[in-house]
């Protein structure tokens, strides 16, 4: 059964800003090549990569305002633009490999989080076909630093970057220079009409509501990364290997180079323990347990999540202050 349809078009295209961007963009370009790849220039480095206050559910319109966005709000304005512009545009959507995001998460986030997410690109309809392109997705300035990083490094996936299957490139392609993020989409979820389509149908990975209570701190950790890297203060990860103990110390040991402080070793500890507690589910009675169990810790759930929610929050906080605390380099996450 699908969720219920969004009350609006993400893909706005109708919005005044829009309407006179998508003009401004194409006035004088005859060929719709020329209007398609100014578009695509407009997206790629006047809207930086990076992660809005909101996920997901962001109007075109509000993406111009934010001026910044990633793969998916990016791909919605892309659409929004195109269709603007007389030009037939679809989104495409998928699940891709969550490592891609190495480098541009917190390393403390991965262990929380599911082994792929929600994605999409643009496919445009040119001479008969339906052409994808994702080159996009990283500004120019961002996305040269970042593949240097990743080649120093060794690997092919990570800093918004895929080299799984081929080349990759920020150029204005239909595959043929490579894609920016294709070679790590692992599954692919079809095409759609509008991004709120996707997000309204059962293939859709919605984020919890702690998750969602969360997002705005990680947003704000990945964003000083992205500037980071944009501004060349990150170097390559480097290739140490860090021995790896059980429980909270997997986390430790998994950042770019061990933490000396007494102080700041406890408080990253003690937040990554408050954030599992926080997102585990055993105090859940089990579907089997007896029905006056059940309903007599129904009240107690509420007061649990309410506590969890605070606790997790309260996690982030101090996990995003305990990093604000090191070095651009420590800050670095890497590749492992």
């Amino acid at each position: 059964m699908s969720r219920d349809i969004l009350p609006m078009l993400l893909s706005d295209y109708n919005h005044p800003s829009i309407i006179l961007k998508a003009q401004s963009l194409t006035e004088g370009k005859i060929e719709v090549m020329d209007k398609i790849q100014s578009i695509f220039n407009y997206v790629r480095d006047e809207i930086k990569f990076g992660f809005p206050p909101v996920w997901d559910r962001v109007r075109a319109s509000e993406t111009i305002q934010y001026g910044l966005g990633y793969c998916n709000t990016k791909a919605t304005l892309f659409h929004a633009l195109c269709k603007a512009a007389d030009i037939q545009s679809r989104i495409h959507a998928g699940q891709i490999d969550i490592n891609i995001m190495r480098g541009i998460f917190p390393s403390f986030v991965f262990p929380l989080m599911p082994s792929a997410g929600g994605h999409s690109w643009i496919e445009i309809h040119i001479d008969g076909d339906w052409r994808p392109v994702d080159s996009y997705i990283n500004d120019k300035g961002f996305y040269f630093n970042a593949l240097e990083i990743l080649k120093k490094s060794g690997r092919e996936v990570g800093y918004s970057v895929s080299h799984a299957k081929g080349d990759s490139s920020c150029e204005f392609n239909f595959g043929a220079k490579g894609f920016v993020h294709m070679g790590s989409v692992v599954e692919d979820q079809g095409t759609w009409a509008d991004f709120s389509e996707y997000m309204s149908s059962d293939s859709y990975l919605a984020m919890t509501q702690v998750q969602k209570k969360i997002y705005p701190l990680l947003a704000g950790l990945c964003n000083r990364n992205i500037e980071k890297i944009r501004n060349q203060e990150i170097l390559a990860p480097s290739r140490r290997r860090y021995s790896k103990n059980s429980g909270n110390d997997l986390l430790i040991a998994s950042a770019p180079v061990m933490v000396t402080s007494p102080l700041l070793r406890r408080a990253i500890t003690a937040a990554i323990i408050a954030m599992r507690w926080s997102l585990n589910d055993e105090t859940n009675p089990p579907l089997t347990s007896p029905p006056s169990i059940r309903r007599s810790s129904a009240s107690t759930r509420a007061v649990i999540f309410n506590v969890r929610s605070t606790s997790i929050i309260a996690s982030a906080r101090l996990l995003s202050l305990s990093f604000s605390l090191l070095t651009p380099e420590i800050l670095e996450v890497p590749l492992q």
